[in-house]
């Protein structure tokens, strides 16, 4: 995230998680840890969020066996221990061709707390999803860092950074403007969900494929 805490991004879909390594080989850049991401959209019962492009979301992130640090922007440095929890929030900022959204998060030791006090003030959950994230650097490219993102409606890369770095580290990686995806994951599994046969409020994987519905239960 940039210092004047705007988010600038934008993903590029990918076939499968071996390509997307061999691009990455390719273009010369350097991965960091891999890690598993559950990810909480909460909204009020009218969606007065969501009508206005704003995001409030619960992640909690654990590091995959083997792997180092738990590497994220509220993190700082990052942590060694084993799950970390974050509270986000972002607005939309209009700016054609890339996805910019004003960002704060924090760290919180307890993720399943903090879904009970979003509870009691009116906040609902109303989508769930998760997917792997390794993260990667490329030579030269002083604030890029490009995810390697594994979800259950597809692979793809999330490239976040200055426009200028951004548009350079997509043509290293083979791509063009014509390929910026700006949709979220909520998007991205709408256009796939019927053809995956995921759930209809939640982009899990098999393992753990349980609505919001049914934890609400």
């Amino acid at each position: 995230m940039a210092d004047n805490g705007l988010e600038i991004e934008i993903k590029l879909a990918v076939a499968d998680r071996a390509a997307a390594r061999r691009l990455l080989r390719r273009a010369g850049a350097r991965g960091a840890s891999r890690f598993r991401e559950r990810n909480t959209l909460f909204d009020t019962r009218q969606r007065e969020l969501g009508r206005t492009g704003r995001v409030l979301r619960v992640r909690t992130v654990e590091r995959v066996a083997g792997e180092g640090r738990i590497k994220t922007s509220a993190a700082g440095k990052g942590r060694r221990n084993r799950v970390v929890g974050i509270l986000t929030v972002k607005t939309p900022v209009d700016q054609a061709g890339y996805k910019v959204r004003r960002e704060i998060e924090t760290v919180v030791e307890d993720p399943k707390r903090v879904e009970q006090m979003l509870a009691s003030v009116g906040f609902e959950p109303w989508f769930r999803y998760e997917k792997f994230r390794t993260s990667y650097r490329l030579a030269g490219f002083q604030k890029l860092v490009i995810d390697l993102d594994e979800t259950p409606a597809g692979v793809y890369f999330e490239l976040e950074g200055p426009r200028s770095e951004i548009d350079r580290a997509a043509r290293k990686l083979g791509y063009g403007p014509g390929d910026y995806l700006t949709a979220s994951y909520y998007e991205l599994f709408l256009a796939a969900r019927e053809q995956l046969g995921l759930p209809e409020d939640a982009m899990v994987f098999p393992k753990t494929a349980k609505t919001v519905r049914a934890a609400k239960k």
